[in-house]
């Protein structure tokens, strides 16, 4: 047995069979594993920064079906053209249970990487709208300040403080949506980073 031969035969034997299950025509299942660029929808069941479902992606389907594309992916295309199969569906879709999963399963997850760095221009992301939520609550202070400094200064600056006033108003619905949308994103990266770290 520790004869290289018998190493050597042993392997092409392994490699011979996985080519004979590759050059089959009646092929069983397909799973697929990769990150945007063959997801079918698997980010539309997680927290994720990353998603499809919205227009114009999947408009070929009718609607957005969570490929990043408007219409099939490559693994589509592959195996229901080449092999014969139907649509590979996401391994997180709720139907995916049973012996849908023995015909096959999509794995793939928009962002997805084997490096540390895959999800990176999240963060960074995520960074950004945090300073610019605090550089928006900054100019909100300076005008509500600029404000009562005005109003003080009586009424024959009325024109100025309506103009101020207006821009208050402005700043107060940006900040508010700005915030709203940095608030969300800071609680979906922060839910992320502690699923990573608990499975890791």
């Amino acid at each position: 047995m520790g004869n290289p031969s018998y190493y050597r035969l042993a392997i092409l034997g392994v490699v011979l069979q996985n080519l004979t299950i590759c050059l089959a025509e009646n092929v069983p299942a397909n799973f697929v594993f990769g990150d945007s660029l063959v997801d079918v929808g698997n980010n539309n069941y997680i927290a994720s920064l990353s998603k499809a479902n919205f227009f114009p992606n999947g408009i070929d389907f009718g609607g957005p079906t969570g490929r990043y594309t408007n219409g099939r992916t490559i693994v589509d295309i592959l195996g229901s053209e080449e092999v014969g199969f139907n649509l590979t569906p996401p391994y997180l879709a709720p139907t995916t249970s049973g012996p849908v999963v023995l015909q096959g399963v999509n794995y793939a997850s928009g962002g997805g990487g084997i490096l540390n760095e895959s999800g990176q221009i999240f963060k960074e992301t995520i960074d950004r709208l945090a300073v610019e939520k605090e550089t928006i609550l900054a100019k909100l202070l300076s005008a509500d300040v600029q404000l009562r400094s005005v109003k003080q200064k009586g009424s024959a600056q009325a024109k100025r403080i309506e103009e101020l006033e207006t821009q208050l108003a402005e700043a107060k619905v940006e900040v508010e949506s700005s915030k709203v949308m940095a608030d969300k994103s800071i609680a979906v990266y922060r839910a992320d980073a502690k699923a990573a770290q608990m499975e890791a």
